[in-house]
């Protein structure tokens, strides 16, 4: 719900506000940014391959790794689901500061899950229209028949038909008898990084105006959408005042 225009950009690239928020204000909020990446290896045709039940998935094929990192999200569980990225940054002075960026923007997505639970508990029919379009985090299912592009190391896994619903895997074969696919931090950084968007997740309170948010909805102190998306955008504002007052 971005009010200040140069921020809109950033926040719909980094997945950091929940959808129903932005769609309050015509603005579509996408899980995140995947265009580009890899684009110089070819891999902007993804072809379509069968769907495959998680339990059944090889190690060969990426989306394991996408289906790992959403069930550790739907669990709550932000170690779990930061477990699933590979820290691929090239330049050792760069490392922690992606991994930092990645750590809480994986921390949002987390806490937009259970802002989504939320809605579907106190507002059911707008959470079907939400699932239904797409706009909520996508299941096994829709996971499972993703489409992938495969070259050597690298992959795309694209789940639905924006270009923000996909992400970058690497292939982790350290360890040669049980390769995993991870999310690339390397390749998503490099699709998604802007200065406002860093400056946001490097700070740590989207995650904190959302959870805010889902505990006030789950309270029945919010009738109507609206209520929720100002609410979320008075919390979100409080959180980066204090914010910008500890950097003066």
């Amino acid at each position: 719900m971005w009010i200040r225009t140069n921020w809109a950009h950033s926040g719909r690239r980094f997945g950091g506000i929940p959808r129903v928020c932005t769609d309050l204000h015509g603005q579509r909020l996408c899980w995140r940014r995947w265009a580009g990446v890899c684009a110089e290896e070819g891999l902007n045709q993804p072809r379509r391959n069968e769907s495959v039940a998680p339990t059944t998935m090889p190690a060969s094929d990426p989306r394991s790794g996408v289906l790992r990192f959403f069930e550790a999200v739907r669990r709550g569980d932000e170690v779990g689901a930061f477990a699933c990225w590979e820290n691929d940054i090239r330049e050792d002075e760069h490392r922690k500061y992606v991994e930092n960026i990645v750590a809480n923007f994986t921390k949002s997505l987390c806490a937009n899950f259970r802002f989504e639970e939320a809605i579907a508990k106190k507002f059911p029919v707008r959470h079907r229209e939400m699932r239904d379009e797409g706009e909520t985090a996508p299941g096994d299912e829709k996971i499972s028949a993703a489409q992938f592009t495969v070259y050597r190391r690298l992959a795309i896994v694209r789940w639905g038909k924006d270009e923000e619903d996909g992400f970058p895997m690497v292939l982790d074969n350290r360890d040669q008898a049980r390769p995993v696919w991870k999310i690339s931090m390397q390749q998503w950084y490099e699709a998604n990084r802007s200065s406002v968007g860093d400056s946001m997740l490097g700070a740590d309170f989207l995650a904190k105006a959302t959870d805010l948010t889902t505990k006030e909805i789950l309270e029945g102190k919010y009738h109507s959408l609206e209520a929720v998306g100002k609410a979320y955008l008075r919390h979100w504002e409080e959180m980066l005042h204090e914010v910008e007052k500890e950097g003066r």
